[in-house]
């Protein structure tokens, strides 16, 4: 046996004992336990049509008018997803905004996000308000006007805001913006860093949106990293009634403004207005050390958080019984969860991760490999078996899933990979809540049709936006194998519900023909052609009509 595969044969037992150990560890915790079948939101497996970056996507923020995705990472090109428009793509430097309809990126806002030859730029959080986009991250300028970790572009043009130039630094480190929060009045950031503005800030600072100005009396801080490291802040996020905002990241102590000190492992919960400490709080040794959080997202009872260091997980923790914050419930993983997310209805609680795509395996539902993504139920914390979707790389890939963005109709994923459950899309994935096929609901001319005109355009109407190109669309004379040659193309104004073939000369007359849409045909979210319910699978559509003499 060759060299090499010993190794590759070492290397899969390794990885196959390593998956045997960690289900062992955790087999008393929730991945153990055969949950339901399915939540109210159905969300298919398969991710939609959308573009795709070059590099990691790290953070992702919607408009607010819900229109456009604004996504952020290490990245310069974003493009078309093949197989449709090859080499159609968009030079960018680390942010860009795609068009939530549509999964195309938008070709006139590029803000040139741009860092040194010794500190390339990266953008690891985003904000949206007032039309602006606050971007954070680490950078040294924005349109080529210096500025130093953190910015605001206009959401329609991405021109520079030349009016907000903070400056967040850190002694004898490389400082981060990790976190934005846009609130009415602040804009709140958290990260890694010691300064802004020349004013000593640990991790925590905010600003005012109406004067662009640090505000000075909202004064909290972080110290006492849990295990290796320095303290950090990785998200922030409002309470339901935005009176609080928690915090979470890597930190075992924080101070308000007030100067009134606290131990928060990992999560803190602090008053907007003030930057006080509030008194709620994850008891200790809960969440224990060394621990980063990393994502948080809220409800009226819930708090619902991603972690990962050494013990990774996701949790609930309660926010209706006073000033404690009681574990509800604990799903165990075998990487960090870096992202959470609720489903509109708030039926599903998406979790995303390197869990499974980084050095050691696991499984969920009888056998089924997680890999970077999961759902679970809010309430109980057991893993829905019908929305499991494989990243890949799926071993020594550090990054999985790293930001979530919501709307009504589908999940953003942004990450570090090239496939999700089996289909390419690099580091950026939508998934379809929409389970419905599309259905051809009218065809012009109709099937049976006599007397039709021989310069007659053959028309397909479809029950919702559709796409597909030439060769799912084909016209024969009855009795030939070679389709009429055609071109194929969406009726201007129909948004691809109504697709036209139009022949390159006249029909013959007195001829039977007969109009075919092929299968291959799909609504953007993955779902095929389907004109028989009774039936599954990718259906074909066909009728004939008869031309005049």
């Amino acid at each position: 046996m060759s060299g090499t595969r010993v190794e590759e044969k070492r290397e899969t037992m390794t990885r196959m004992l390593l998956g045997i150990l960690m289900l062992i560890a955790v087999a008393a915790g929730a991945i153990g336990v055969a949950p339901p079948a399915h939540a109210a939101t159905g969300i298919r497996e398969t991710p939609g049509r959308s573009w795709n970056t070059n590099g990691t996507v790290f953070a992702t923020q919607l408009s607010e008018d819900g229109n456009t995705l604004y996504i952020g990472g290490k990245f310069t090109r974003v493009r078309e997803n093949p197989p449709d428009v090859p080499g159609a793509s968009v030079a960018v430097s680390n942010v860009a905004a795609i068009d939530v309809d549509t999964g195309i990126a938008l070709s006139d806002w590029t803000p040139q996000v741009t860092g040194t030859s010794e500190n390339p730029a990266v953008v690891y959080s985003l904000a949206v308000k007032d039309d602006r986009v606050f971007i954070g991250g680490n950078f040294a300028a924005v349109g080529g006007a210096p500025r130093q970790n953190l910015a605001a572009v206009d959401a329609a043009d991405g021109l520079v805001d030349p009016t907000f130039a903070p400056q967040v630094s850190k002694s004898n480190a490389t400082p981060y913006v990790y976190a934005l929060l846009a609130g009415d009045s602040k804009l709140y950031i958290g990260g890694l860093f010691s300064h802004v503005d020349g004013k000593g800030r640990a991790n925590l600072a905010a600003y005012d949106l109406a004067t662009n100005s640090l505000d000075l009396s909202w004064t909290p801080k972080t110290s006492a990293s849990l295990g290796s490291g320095p303290p950090k802040v990785r998200n922030l996020t409002f309470a339901s009634d935005r009176a609080t905002i928690f915090a979470a990241g890597r930190f075992a102590n924080v101070t308000g403004s007030d100067g009134a000190a606290g131990r928060r492992e990992s999560v803190a919960r602090l008053e907007t207005d003030s930057g006080n400490l509030n008194p709620w709080k994850i008891p200790d040794g809960v969440i224990g050390a060394p621990q980063d959080g990393w994502d948080l997202v809220v409800t009226p009872t819930r708090l619902y958080g991603g972690f990962g260091a050494v013990r990774n997980f996701a949790a609930a923790f309660s926010l209706d019984s006073g000033d404690v914050g009681t574990q509800v419930w604990r799903f165990r993983t075998v990487g960090n969860v870096q992202t959470v997310e609720l489903s509109p209805d708030g039926t599903r609680l998406f979790l995303g991760g390197h869990f499974g795509t980084n050095r050691l395996e696991q499984s969920v539902c009888g056998g089924t490999p997680l890999s970077g993504l999961v759902s679970v139920n809010p309430a109980t914390g057991e893993a829905f078996c019908d929305w499991v979707p494989q990243l890949e790389p799926s071993y020594e890939n550090g990054n999985g899933a790293r930001a979530f963005a919501t709307t009504d109709t589908s999940l953003w994923v942004g990450g570090g990979f090239t496939h999700a459950s089996g289909t390419e899309q690099r580091n950026l994935a939508r998934f379809r809540y929409d389970n419905t096929s599309p259905r051809v609901v009218r065809a012009v001319p109709a099937n049976g049709a006599t007397g039709v005109r021989r310069g007659i355009n053959v028309i397909s109407d479809f029950s919702e936006r559709v796409y597909m190109v030439r060769a799912n669309f084909k016209l024969y004379r009855r009795g030939s194998s070679t389709p009429v040659p055609a071109v194929v193309s969406p009726v201007e104004g129909t948004n691809n519900r109504r697709w036209a073939l139009n022949p390159k000369r006249s029909l013959r007359g007195d001829t039977f023909y007969v109009a075919k849409v092929l299968t291959g045909v799909d609504d953007g979210a993955g779902n095929s052609l389907d004109q028989n319910q009774t039936k599954t699978g990718d259906q074909l559509m066909r009728w004939s009509f008869k031309t005049r003499r």
